[in-house]
């Protein structure tokens, strides 16, 4: 995680929010909700609505597990406690979700 001064050095800025180029880990559905404090259900209207990063299917079979990188999680959060707006926060995803793609 970011250290908590740069979290608020400049308001606004995305930049603070952007996830460390690589994932230090996977986290299955069972690491990621307490981690952000909100139950299933919760999770998936968030991704709904665009404020969290889609899960990550580890195979092709519908049974295969979902897992999320501990950065973008570790980046929703920083969102979070920083008190980004919705838009902000759709911002943040919007631009997790396209790291996740470049570096595929």
């Amino acid at each position: 995680m970011m250290p908590a001064a740069t979290l608020f050095d400049a308001p606004g800025d995305l930049a603070a929010f952007r996830a460390p180029a690589a994932p230090r880990s996977l986290l299955r559905i069972g690491d990621v909700l307490p981690r952000l404090g909100i139950q299933r259900t919760t999770l998936y209207d968030w991704i709904k609505a665009g404020v969290m990063t889609p899960s990550i299917l580890l195979g092709e079979s519908y049974h295969s597990p979902a897992v999320w990188p501990s950065n973008e999680v570790d980046a929703i959060v920083n969102a979070i406690v920083a008190g980004q707006t919705k838009a902000e926060r759709c911002a943040t995803v919007a631009a997790l979700v396209a790291a996740r793609k470049r570096a595929a």
